[in-house]
């Protein structure tokens, strides 16, 4: 399913829900002028639910976005932790939706914090090998910050749900995630991506 679809799918679901909601309101305006308590509260009441509802819907959204623009966030939810006093300059970029999932990120480490972060599921792979398994970037741009290359001084860790023996860690059917290490600059770079 397409990224354009699903939000045609919500569209839709957002426009009934809300036909339904006006006409629940229009109903317990007039049951209040019209004076019948029994309409007024029997369109009342589940027209303040879907009204609370509808608050909480956008108030998660609220908190998932101002999660995905925090570069702490994405990287205590990358790692598994916070990140400590050997990372800095730390930049991110986090974009899930409908069946993609999208990752960058890019930080100042030691080469031996970078050891420590490296997921286990990732094993490493030579640079030649690196530039094989890596596609093109799906769908969008990488970020302005976004200074990853091919070098063969750098290390490179690698992983491919497409491949056999790998499973998905984010429920998407295929996976690819790489996290790449710069010894001269000390920068390493982490890439997530996910598809149905």
């Amino acid at each position: 399913m397409g990224a354009g679809f699903v939000i045609i799918l919500w569209l839709i679901a957002l426009g009934i829900v809300g036909t339904i909601w006006i006409g629940l309101v229009v109903l317990c305006i007039v049951g209040w002028k019209k004076k019948k308590p029994w309409l007024k509260w029997l369109a009342g009441i589940p027209a303040a639910l879907m009204l609370a509802f509808g608050l909480l819907l956008g108030g998660l959204f609220a908190y998932g976005t101002y999660e995905a623009l925090n570069p702490n966030s994405v990287f205590k939810n990358t790692f598994g932790d916070s990140p400590s006093e050997k990372i800095s300059d730390l930049h991110s970029s986090l974009w899930w939706f409908a069946d993609t999932g999208s990752v960058y990120l890019r930080f100042k480490t030691t080469e031996e914090e970078f050891r420590h972060l490296a997921p286990k599921r990732l094993a490493a792979l030579p640079m030649e090998e690196i530039k094989r398994q890596t596609p093109s970037e799906y769908g969008s741009e990488p970020p302005s910050w976004w200074s990853y290359q091919f070098n063969p001084q750098w290390i490179y860790l690698f992983r491919d749900t497409s491949k056999p023996g790998s499973t998905s860690t984010q429920g998407f059917h295929t996976e690819m995630e790489y996290f790449a290490y710069d010894p001269d600059n000390h920068i390493a770079y982490y890439r997530y991506l996910g598809f149905d």
